[in-house]
């Protein structure tokens, strides 16, 4: 991808993340939430600040919408590999619910 952007310049734009739908990057994430997002963006990805909105949610914690949540990682992966790695490896895990205590 890189020598793709270096022979077209600064208007390059990489399809990459074109087909995954909305992204939504939590603001806890490392790398920076800005920085993702700007990666997202680069390689094709329509990034939303809603996450209710969103088909895949990347870094924090899953959460209870129908959204697929992965690890910042995936998104890095996927722009090393240059190709969308799939989700099973990157996948978060709703956090744990405690038992209610038994009266």
């Amino acid at each position: 991808m890189r020598q793709e952007r270096q022979a077209v310049g600064l208007h390059y734009k990489s399809a990459l993340f074109a087909n995954i739908g909305l992204v939504h990057v939590v603001g806890s994430s490392c790398p920076p939430q800005q920085k993702l997002a700007q990666l997202l963006s680069f390689s094709g990805g329509n990034v939303t600040s809603c996450f209710r909105k969103a088909v895949v949610c990347v870094g924090g914690s899953a959460s209870n919408n129908d959204a697929i949540h992965v690890t910042e990682k995936w998104v890095l992966d996927s722009v090393a590999a240059n190709r969308v790695l799939p989700f099973d490896t990157y996948l978060l895990q709703p956090p744990a619910r405690s038992q209610s205590p038994e009266f």
